[in-house]
């Protein structure tokens, strides 16, 4: 029986030219996404008209015109000492009804649009979340909602909160 000569295996030329192909390949896409795909991600994303567009979009299909709606960015994480509920409501002068308050949603999510709905005595405020096609966080901040509502019947109102999808 004879040993094999020391040294480098020899490649087949077969798998040299596939290999060089799979790299090459991998290189273009790699290239692609750096100059292409990437950059236009993050100009599409820092682009307020194409933000702006969505957040219009949204608002049309779920708020109402006499609804004036704003949140900011979560606060703290939600735990079994947070206070969710309303901070602060009263009837403005000009008629309007004004609520602020903190609610619970899910983290790093945006809350852009809110609407409402009344039932008697009952005022349901709503707020949406989008989650997309993600999976939801696993944990709950607050964030600071403010709706003023035009066109209510003048009352106390018994209010609760809802968060729509």
């Amino acid at each position: 029986m004879t040993t094999p000569e020391p040294g480098p295996r020899k490649i087949p030329g077969w798998l040299r030219w596939t290999g060089g192909i799979a790299a090459a390949l991998f290189a273009a896409f790699v290239a692609w996404v750096a100059l292409v795909a990437y950059p236009d991600y993050v100009e599409r994303a820092r682009n307020p008209q194409v933000l702006g567009k969505a957040l219009e979009e949204l608002q049309a299909k779920y708020q109402p015109k006499n609804v004036t709606f704003s949140s900011r960015s979560c606060k703290e994480p939600a735990g079994p000492d947070s206070q969710a509920g309303v901070k602060r409501r009263a009837w403005r002068p000009d008629g309007a009804f004004e609520v602020e308050a903190s609610v619970s949603a899910y983290c790093g999510m945006a809350i852009p649009v809110g609407s409402y709905s009344v039932a008697g005595a009952k005022l349901r405020l709503e707020y949406f979340v989008s989650i997309g096609n993600s999976v939801p966080p696993k944990c709950h901040c607050l964030y600071d909602v403010r709706y003023a509502i035009t066109g209510l019947e003048k009352r106390d109102y018994e209010i609760e909160f809802a968060e729509i999808r």
